[in-house]
């Protein structure tokens, strides 16, 4: 009878391993899609931007995304309005593109919402997790192309697609 509660004890403890460890990979996923959505909202913020509010050019920092024109809506909602945020175990961030080609568009002062800085003709926007290989496994970024990038390893800014650095299908 001992030796049969042993082994009990022995598999309930592997069963809860293996059980806590699917709990764990099911919290980084839930995490990185939600590291994924916020730069997609991010990415539709800029567009909307860009055509409405700053003739042609991109915002280069979160508070100037979320700062409302003076007739609407913010851009991106006001949860990603901080310099970084962290949301879901990511840290979100914006910046400038720091492309060789990436030219200033335009001053503060000729944006809708009276931005702090002057925008730029593309951004670079990152999620990276908070705690790698705890909050998340992937690091992603995105530009003025719209596409999200992903990687095992902090993407750099500029992004530049290889073989470690990939596009989210």
């Amino acid at each position: 009878m001992r030796v049969t509660s042993v082994l009990l004890i022995a598999v309930l403890h592997v069963g809860c391993g293996s059980t806590i460890e699917k709990l764990q990979d099911a919290r980084m996923a839930a995490n990185e899609a939600s590291a994924i959505g916020t730069l997609r909202q991010i990415v539709s913020g800029e567009f909307v931007y860009s055509s409405s509010c700053s003739n042609g050019g991109f915002a280069v920092s979160l508070p100037d995304l979320a700062k409302p024109p003076k007739d609407g809506p913010p851009f991106i909602p006001s949860d990603l309005g901080g310099a970084t945020i962290t949301k879901s175990g990511y840290t979100i961030s914006l910046t400038k593109d720091a492309a060789p080609d990436v030219k200033p568009a335009g001053t503060a002062a000729e944006t809708c919402n009276g931005s702090t800085n002057a925008t730029a003709s593309s951004f670079f926007a990152s999620a990276e997790p908070e705690t790698p290989g705890q909050s998340g496994k992937r690091y992603f970024a995105t530009d003025a192309r719209g596409t999200v990038y992903a990687s095992t390893s902090p993407i750099a800014n500029p992004i530049v697609p290889s073989a470690t650095v990939t596009p989210l299908q």
